[in-house]
């Protein structure tokens, strides 16, 4: 199940199509071959940054108004979403680097109790093959790790067996004005020298670095 705006722009798109795409590839689905209904694999979108008296609390937009702290894993076989650690622009161009946060109870996503975190780990992997080219960084895994910068409250433990967390590093590279809408994959784009060509249109930037 995917949580996001009607109207989505810039980095939230891309965030979007990676939503759609992990949606549509996870194994774990019922559709895909797997053991859980869609429902039963939430996934949120980017991670807001709520400030309380006791830390960082990371929120997701849940429907309108309404947002909330829910990467705990009591209610459903997993959950994911994005949490945004930097952003750069330079002309035309913008770069965001993202973790791929996935907290999952691994005895209900693959109907048995062998703890099985590789699996779930490469599942994850396999179903974000679209972006295989912008996998780069520290895989982290348990919650003290993942969730290091944010109010901990009982997160640390939630890697304890048969729960699972970890979090995949993902480059975004899109083209402000060419993001408006969903339509605009920001991710898939060709280039030449110092031109990029996304959806026909072209665009010149100074210095692009693939």
């Amino acid at each position: 199940m995917i949580f996001a705006r009607t109207n989505t722009y810039g980095i939230d798109t891309q965030i979007y199509n990676i939503q759609s795409t992990l949606q549509s590839k996870l194994s774990w689905f019922t559709a895909n071959g797997g053991n859980v209904a869609s429902d039963q694999v939430l996934i949120y979108g980017r991670i807001y940054r709520n400030d309380s008296q006791e830390g960082v609390v990371p929120e997701n937009y849940l429907d309108k108004k309404d947002y909330a702290d829910k990467l705990n894993l009591d209610q459903t076989a997993a959950q994911i979403a994005f949490n945004i650690v930097s952003r750069t622009t330079s002309p035309g161009l913008n770069t965001a680097n993202i973790e791929v946060i996935f907290t999952v109870n691994t005895f209900e996503i693959y109907d048995n109790e062998s703890y099985e975190t590789e699996r779930t780990l490469l599942d994850a992997m396999k179903a974000l093959g679209n972006y295989k080219s912008r996998l780069s960084g520290d895989i982290k895994e348990g919650g003290a790790n993942v969730f290091s910068e944010f109010y901990n409250e009982n997160r640390e433990y939630s890697d304890m067996s048969p729960f699972y967390v970890f979090s995949i590093p993902l480059q975004i590279r899109y083209v402000s004005d060419l993001c408006k809408d969903r339509q605009a994959e920001g991710t898939t784009f060709t280039a030449d020298n110092d031109t990029i060509t996304v959806d026909n249109n072209t665009i010149t930037v100074h210095s692009l670095l693939l």
